[in-house]
Parts: structure tokens; C-alpha cells; sequence
């Protein structure tokens, strides 16, 4: 621990409590990992909904943005488990029975359940774009086929 005083300035001798700087506290590093991948996740989902939102005039379009979206999914996916994780260790350690501010607060039981929510929902969006990925690319190979058998 520092010697400093609130405003992170080095304590005068008179007074001796010892106190963290504030400038000098390091958070877990899952914190700051969660706000990263939060907002990479949020990142690639405007790419994701920016290709799916463009006019799509023809199948070759629809062929060529679902083939761009395909990796974009991947890192999408890899980003989502990693905040489905974060918030699985958050609960969890939220619910020991030994800690101090249990004491002092009642857990927020809505804030979990909403969150757990969002995450489902957010997985069964992901889940619904792979299959429509998987669809289209079905298609263009049917397609393909088809113009192979008529040539």
C-alpha cells in the first residue's frame, strides 16, 4: 500500500494511516476484460446487423454478405462466452455465504435473472443468424448445381 493522502498526493508525517492511492488500485483483470469484450461484441454485432441491413438485391448478394457474416458469427460467439462466463463467476461469487456486504444488502435477484435473459436471448439470436448462414450457403451450393446440370 501507498502512503498518500485522497487526492493521491503523498501523506504529511502527522498523520499516519495507511491508505490505497486511488490512482495506484488495480482492478481485477476481469474487469477490465469484460468491458472489452463487451464492447467487441457489441462491435461486431452493428457489422453483423450493418451487412444483414444492406439491400440485397439478388442471390449473390445474399450469398456474399452471409459469407462475410460467417466470421463475424465465430467472433461473435467467442466474445458471448466469455461475458456468459464473467457473469457466471459474478453470480457465483455473489451468492457465497461468507462475505461481508451479503450482511449489509440484499442481492439484486432481478438484476441476475434480467441478465441471464439477455444472455439466452443473445445466444438464441446467434444460434437463429448461424442457421440462416447455413441455409444460405445451402442454397447457392443448390444453386450451383442446378446451373451445372442445366449448362
Amino acid at each position: 500500500m501507498d502512503l498518500c493522502n485522497w487526492r493521491g498526493r503523498p501523506r504529511s508525517s502527522h498523520n499516519l494511516r495507511r491508505r490505497v492511492c486511488p490512482s495506484r488500485t488495480q482492478r481485477p483483470s476481469s474487469f477490465g476484460g469484460a468491458h472489452r469484450d463487451a464492447s467487441e461484441l457489441q462491435d461486431t454485432g452493428a457489422r453483423i446487423a450493418s451487412i444483414r441491413d444492406a439491400e440485397m438485391k439478388n442471390m449473390d448478394d445474399y450469398v456474399r454478405a452471409f459469407s462475410e457474416i460467417g466470421p463475424l458469427l465465430d467472433n461473435y460467439d467467442r466474445h458471448l462466452q466469455r461475458i456468459t462466463d464473467l457473469y457466471n463467476e459474478a453470480r457465483e461469487r455473489d451468492k457465497r455465504l461468507l462475505r461481508v456486504e451479503r450482511l449489509y444488502r440484499r442481492p439484486h435477484l432481478t438484476n441476475w435473472e434480467s441478465m441471464s435473459e439477455i444472455l439466452d436471448i443473445t445466444r438464441a439470436l446467434s444460434k437463429v443468424m448461424r442457421q440462416e448462414t447455413s441455409i444460405i450457403q445451402n442454397m447457392a451450393l443448390l444453386r450451383v448445381g442446378t446451373n451445372a446440370v442445366l449448362a
